[in-house]
Formats: C-alpha cells, structure tokens, sequence
C-alpha cells in the first residue's frame, strides 16, 4: 500500500518539493473573494497580505498574465 506523507496543507507539500522557503495561496477577486486562502508560516501570510494590500507582487503579475507564478525565496 502507498503512504503518503501528512501534510496539513498544500502550501507545506509546496515547500517541501520546491526549493522555496514558504508558500502562500491567494485568490485574487472574480469569482472569489480578494483573500490569502493559506500560507505554510507566518513569513509566507505576512508577504502574502502585504503583496494583496499594495495590489503589487507577483500574484497580481501572474493574475495580469493569466498564469500561476511561483517565487523561490
């Protein structure tokens, strides 16, 4: 039988198979709310509201592109 390691969220299983630090998933507007919908620590929702606040980062480059980005950090 197949284990699969427990993960108490997908951006932990992010940061454990990419080489980045911390992870966070947001949702940014239409059809969804403008939120952070989870973060693998407290650095990662810090970046993460800050980078919703100032409607600048990557999230909205990636928004503006139509394409997920993710950031190594």
């Amino acid at each position: 039988m197949l284990e699969f390691p427990a993960f108490t969220s997908l951006c932990d299983w992010f940061v454990s198979k990419l080489p980045i630090h911390h992870a966070a998933i947001s949702t940014l507007g239409d059809p969804f709310e403008l939120t952070t919908v989870g973060a693998s620590d407290a650095i990662a929702a810090e970046l993460e509201g800050m980078q919703l606040d100032l409607g600048v980062g990557p999230c909205w480059e990636a928004k503006a592109a139509g394409t997920p980005v993710l950031v190594p950090t």
